[in-house]
């Protein structure tokens, strides 16, 4: 048995449902007996988690050093309200969620009496018995915080509420998880700024597993902001279902990390509803980032839309795996799904499969995938123009990325997120200028 899955981040004293502790001991089972997912398996192929092995994780310690003036430079423009995680674990005296919508409500799982957490008994309690989801059954078996976010019908928050996920060095590396759970009742409109960030540099490793329930006509827009130090390591996994009518609008920003996974499962099971997932990598050294998707179109009339574009340079590498299945039934069915890669270096590497899966007729599906470098015309033009090419290439490339992140629809993240972009694409300093 390897360190890591000899490896507890739960207290042993924790206090808790018999049902509740009888989950935990089985999917830490399932964990032990399949270890970490291994590139045989098709879901990982690409994505060799042996480095993991090589280190010697510990539990994080629950009480945080950090104060709210150590948190300024971490605002994202925008939003209004804060909710902090510190390794996996809620900090009330770094969030603010003062004069929340009516409606809207957010809570620390840690914190949940008994009957709340039976009231999430069917999110809490899914099985991660198969190979490939061996980190999904180490998260449900150890995670003892995360975040409860639930609207009632017809709630609306104007403004993004911002989640910020702080990985925190403490004497060595650290492994923690968390378990998040969203609700949005019919016709509720949300958004939230999903934002990874580590402090420190320890090679910690965030795991993390998600669920989300969309009732009939609402809306939730989810921006991922992924900004990492380059030895730690993040794996995301969210598993959302989706009412008549519901839409998920989510857009990822992958820039900093060195192994960093997400997967992103939606299940559109009565007519009307649409997922829309869209993301851009900007990648350097030796960065690695894996986006595996798969939506589910399970009833007729339903829509899905992927657009995830990346730029390598250095020898980083990326993996897109996106897989539609279009069941039986599901007629009147409009999938697309596009992957666009650009290579800056000839040691850069991209391993990219959409995938189609239909069962159905009356479809409308389509899928492909891109992989080349800057147009030499294109620089060339902006050469004679009188951009030296450090900047010309800087400008190509950010173009490049543009239709991803002209998506954003509030202007001063938009603005904020172009100038994270930026700063991480070559010459991309001098754009500023």
């Amino acid at each position: 048995m390897t360190a890591l899955a000899r490896m507890q981040t739960r207290p042993s004293d924790l206090r808790e449902p018999a049902w509740l502790s009888d989950y935990r001991e089985a999917q830490g089972a399932h964990f032990k007996e399949h270890g970490l997912p291994q590139p045989r398996l098709e879901n990982w192929k690409y994505t060799a988690l042996r480095m993991l092995e090589q280190h010697e994780f510990r539990s994080p310690d629950p009480v945080s050093v950090l104060q709210p003036e150590d948190l300024p430079d971490l605002a994202v423009p925008g939003a209004r309200w804060r909710v902090v995680f510190v390794n996996g674990r809620f900090s009330s005296a770094l969030s603010l969620l003062d004069d929340l919508p009516d409606g809207v409500r957010v809570d620390s799982l840690a914190e949940l009496d008994e009957a709340d957490l039976e009231s999430l008994r069917q999110d809490i309690v899914q099985d991660f018995a198969r190979p490939d989801e061996a980190l999904a059954a180490l998260c449900a078996a150890d995670a003892v915080d995360g975040l409860v976010l639930r609207a009632e019908a017809g709630a609306r928050a104007e403004q993004p509420i911002h989640v910020l996920h702080l990985s925190l060095g403490q004497d060595g590396p650290v492994l923690h998880n968390q378990r998040d759970i969203v609700h949005l009742a019919a016709g509720a409109r949300v958004t939230i700024i999903e934002h990874h960030r580590s402090l420190g540099g320890s090679g910690n490793f965030s795991n993390r597993l998600a669920t989300i329930r969309l009732a009939e006509n609402s809306h939730l827009g989810q921006l991922r902001l992924q900004q990492m130090g380059d030895p730690d390591y993040l794996v995301t996994r969210q598993d959302c279902e989706q009412a008549a009518g519901s839409h998920l609008d989510y857009i990822g920003f992958d820039l900093g990390g060195r192994l960093v996974r997400h997967d992103l499962n939606c299940r559109l099971a009565e007519p009307e509803a649409k997922a829309t997932l869209c993301g851009v990598y900007a990648l350097d050294g030796k960065r690695h980032v894996d986006n595996h998707t798969r939506v589910d179109h399970v009833a007729p009339q339903t829509a899905s839309e992927e657009l995830f574009k990346g730029v390598l340079d250095g020898r980083a590498r990326a993996v897109f795996n996106g897989k539609v299945v279009v069941h039986e039934g599901a007629d009147g069915t409009d999938a697309a799904q596009t992957n666009k890669n650009l290579l800056l270096s000839p040691h850069a590497e991209v391993d990219t499969k959409p995938e189609l899966v239909i069962y159905a007729d009356d479809v409308k599906c389509a899928h492909g995938a891109t992989v080349g470098q800057l147009d030499e015309l294109q620089l060339f033009y902006l050469r004679t123009r009188g951009l030296p090419e450090p900047e010309a290439r800087a400008l190509l490339t950010f173009g490049f990325c543009r239709e991803v992140v002209d998506r954003v629809d509030n202007f001063d993240l938009e603005s904020y997120l172009t100038g994270q972009l930026v700063d991480h694409l070559p010459a991309g300093q001098a754009m500023r200028k």
